[in-house]
């Protein structure tokens, strides 16, 4: 779950306190096993972000649909509106960080811009770094966070 904004989000329970305001976003991961173990949370200030985007991206069959995302430092024509669509990567073209978290089932690190910035146009404005999480529900990937530095 991304939690953009959130000094003004009421469930934030650090809103009153001191340089709250500076803490913009928040993204929760659950750990699990079997079973439900814990949640690890993240939170990114706006003056010294953790990365500039963060996406959660369902599969859905041929396709990976947006769900979820906030932006840290970003220029507008990098980011995505929420239900954006992207065809999987087709054979023998290079497949993005979600592509391959989906392939391998686990996390993967990548710095390629073609294989970060899925589903836009221009590529090179958004070289850097990238992880992409996969998370299950049962046997099967159920979304991947993407975190872009």
């Amino acid at each position: 779950i991304i939690q953009d904004n959130s000094p003004s989000h009421p469930g934030f329970l650090r809103a009153s306190g001191a340089s709250a305001d500076s803490l913009q976003l928040a993204v929760g991961m659950p750990v699990a096993d079997e079973e439900f173990l814990a949640s690890v949370l993240l939170i990114s200030s706006d003056a010294f972000p953790i990365a500039k985007a963060y996406e959660v991206w369902h599969p859905d069959g041929d396709q990976f649909t947006l769900t979820q995302a906030a932006y840290q430092r970003v220029s507008d024509d990098m980011r995505l509106e929420i239900g954006a669509k992207v065809p999987v990567a087709a054979a023998g073209s290079p497949p993005s960080l979600v592509d391959l978290a989906l392939q391998q089932g686990a996390v993967v690190t990548g710095e390629q811009s073609e294989r970060l910035w899925i589903g836009r146009d221009g590529c090179e404005a958004g070289s850097g770094m990238g992880i992409a999480i996969p998370f299950y529900q049962g046997d099967q990937v159920h979304s991947v966070l993407v975190c872009f530095a």
